[in-house]
């Protein structure tokens, strides 16, 4: 079960005084992240959107139908993003989507805040 980090990062500028672009800013946040894998932190993005997370969004994205025939793991996945992503009702998301062979992994972060507020896997 995924947990909730809560691990802020301070961002400003590299080493070489070249200031981050909010990509860089996103995967630094991602990186930082003890409670994901490593190999999770170091693999390459393959997909990144942002949004500001609004009621629609919020009750779209905690009543997906289950992908898999397991109706009450799935319905505790949907409990885990309710719970964690409730508190930023109204602010702007970024979600990143990592796809690997056999899984892939989806991952909220609040840029402002400097942190993933959740992330689930799921087998392809």
């Amino acid at each position: 079960m995924p947990s909730i980090a809560t691990q802020q990062v301070t961002l400003s500028t590299f080493p070489d005084e070249r200031p981050f672009t909010p990509e860089d800013a996103i995967k630094a946040i991602v990186c930082d992240c003890d409670q994901l894998p490593e190999f999770v932190r170091r693999a390459r993005f393959s997909q990144v959107s942002e949004r500001r997370l609004d009621a629609t969004i919020l009750n779209a994205i905690v009543s997906q139908p289950p992908l898999s025939g397991n109706e009450e793991c799935w319905a505790e996945r949907l409990q885990r993003r309710r719970t964690a992503l409730l508190p930023h009702l109204d602010s702007r998301l970024t979600c990143v989507f990592i796809r690997l062979p056999g899984v892939h992994y989806t991952i909220e972060v609040d840029l402002a805040a400097g942190i993933v507020v959740y992330w689930e896997w799921q087998a392809d």
